[in-house]
């Protein structure tokens, strides 16, 4: 089940990265350009004009929750037109613990556990998606950190320290991709106000997922025998613990 939820998951967000860079994807259709006379009759209702465009903008921040298709909230604008890698790596890591807390529960199969404790969570993580969780990639510290900035997704209950799931049910990516956009939309207004605290550090991540793969070692051949003699040893190739370190960041 956890493998079949994280394929699907893989796939949309793929698909939904594709659309967010298509150059070809329908634009809003732009204004033609005023006349002179004309621009002298709007500048006397602008203040008119003004009162009824704030409404629609206040409008278009309540109805973000009931949009039908986060592909399209008209004229082919998906509500992740303005994602940034940072907003990327949020709705990755939403789902990641969503899928977590739930995928947990159907494992574990003890209803005396009521989910991951908070001192196992590295583990966990670890365990279910094959690759270290690394705080400060995000540009925290610690997981309290981290979890603060997915606080509309999961919690640590504060009476049994486990982590819990603040959406009904197994919800959809498509709610994930909603609650990413409202709160990239509420830091954004943050910074507007001169909140410097709401400004993300992901470039550790950034450069861990962006950064291109190490080259292969080639195996060097042993020197030829040297004056009708033995040849010589062969080269170290290497082994030990490292030998099953594959020096790739599965971006999950």
């Amino acid at each position: 089940w956890f493998t079949a939820q994280q394929a699907e998951f893989v796939k949309s967000l793929q698909e939904w990265q594709t659309k967010h860079k298509d150059p070809n994807r329908e634009a809003p259709a732009a204004k033609p350009p005023v006349a002179e006379e004309e621009k002298k009759e709007g500048e006397e209702g602008a203040k008119k004009e003004g009162e009824e465009e704030a409404p629609k903008e206040a409008a278009k921040e309540i109805d973000i929750m009931a949009i039908e298709d986060v592909c399209d909230t008209g004229a082919g604008e998906p509500l992740f037109s303005n994602f940034n890698f940072e907003d990327w790596a949020l709705l990755t890591l939403r789902h990641e613990f969503q899928l977590l807390t739930t995928a947990f529960m159907k494992d574990c199969g003890d209803p005396e556990r009521v989910g991951v404790h908070d001192s196992h969570i590295f583990f966990y993580y670890s365990k279910y998606y094959k690759k270290q969780l690394n705080t400060k990639a995000y540009g925290v510290d610690t997981m309290a950190e981290l979890l603060a900035l997915i606080n509309d997704t999961v919690a640590v209950d504060e009476g049994s320290k486990v982590l819990v799931s603040l959406l009904d049910g197994e919800p959809s990516s498509s709610l994930l991709v909603k609650l990413t956009e409202k709160a990239r939309r509420d830091r954004q207004r943050r910074i507007d106000a001169g909140d410097e605290t709401a400004r993300l550090n992901f470039s550790l991540l950034k450069q861990i997922l962006l950064s291109p793969p190490a080259p292969p070692v080639r195996s060097v051949p042993p020197p030829p025998a040297q004056g009708g003699g033995k040849p010589g040893p062969p080269m170290h190739k290497g082994g030990g613990k490292m030998d099953g370190c594959k020096g790739k960041f599965d971006g999950g």
